[in-house]
């Protein structure tokens, strides 16, 4: 079962404002649009069975990040954990944590 990310704000999601405009990561998400992550994939899930997964937008945003920044996996948990920034990027709520 394909899953997709809940886009309803989170008390926390004000914090997001920090983030500089002229950030690298800003200033990509502003540029490239990767709405069709979603739509090319979506034929290899089932929509009725199975467990949900995580969206493949936020799984595609990770590993995006990861290659940027030329992490390991576990570097790459951490940073999405703990940075700011790179949870914002990824698509999740603050309070959330790392596929």
């Amino acid at each position: 079962m394909q899953g997709e990310h809940s886009a309803q704000g989170s008390f926390f999601g004000m914090i997001y404002e920090l983030i500089p405009a002229d950030h690298l990561l800003r200033q990509l998400a502003a540029a490239v649009d990767l709405s069709f992550v979603s739509e090319t994939v979506s034929d290899c899930y089932c929509p009725d069975n199975g467990r949900p997964s995580w969206d493949p937008l936020v799984l595609f945003r990770v590993v995006f990040l990861q290659f940027l920044y030329d992490l390991s996996d576990r570097e790459i948990e951490e940073q999405v954990n703990f940075h700011l920034v790179c949870k914002w990027f990824a698509g999740l709520q603050p309070e959330e944590t790392a596929p």
